[in-house]
């Protein structure tokens, strides 16, 4: 994981304090498996989507995208009232980090969309494999130039590929029905 990349590559130190951040990261793909949940419900029981779903979908995604800007922008506060003082370095890292997840959360919509409307289970398979060598490779290529933020970058590239490629599919599905 992200965090014995770190330890190995650049100690103990540095590692705790990546460490504070990543817990606080963790929280963020419980709420991507929430929505996901949510989206696969209303899914599976339409045979179209509707604009009225994806209107109060894409409201949600962006109050949850939104929340994440304002916790990414108050990082530093939100470690040092969690964690004390002593974590305060913790915050950058935090703040990257939630910067990183934004992608792969705003991908919720497309890939519930890909796998639970459209059936492209072996598509969505496809992409987080592609996102898990992306993800180890940066982490191994870019921790020793860009230190504690390497990881967080290959994290933040990966999930940027999953978007992207998830929403050019779902558009391609759609216009050619």
């Amino acid at each position: 994981s992200d965090v014995q990349i770190v330890l190995t590559t650049l100690g103990a130190s540095i590692a705790g304090t990546y460490s504070v951040a990543a817990r606080m990261g963790n929280f963020y793909p419980l709420i991507i498996i929430t929505l996901n949940s949510l989206f696969a419900s209303r899914l599976r029981l339409q045979n179209t989507i509707s604009a009225n779903f994806i209107k109060k979908s894409l409201f949600l995604l962006f109050a949850i995208l939104f929340l994440m800007l304002l916790c990414a922008w108050q990082a530093p506060l939100i470690i040092k009232l969690l964690f004390g003082a002593k974590a305060a370095g913790a915050g950058l890292i935090y703040r990257y980090l939630t910067l990183a997840y934004l992608p792969l959360m705003a991908a919720t919509l497309p890939i519930a969309i890909l796998v639970f409307f459209y059936g492209k289970t072996k598509l969505v398979g496809m992409l987080g494999v592609i996102q898990v060598i992306i993800m180890l490779t940066g982490s191994f290529t870019l921790t020793p130039n860009f230190r504690e933020i390497g990881p967080i970058i290959a994290l933040g590239v990966a999930n940027s590929i999953v978007l992207l490629f998830s929403c050019v599919k779902v558009i391609r599905l759609w216009k050619s029905e």
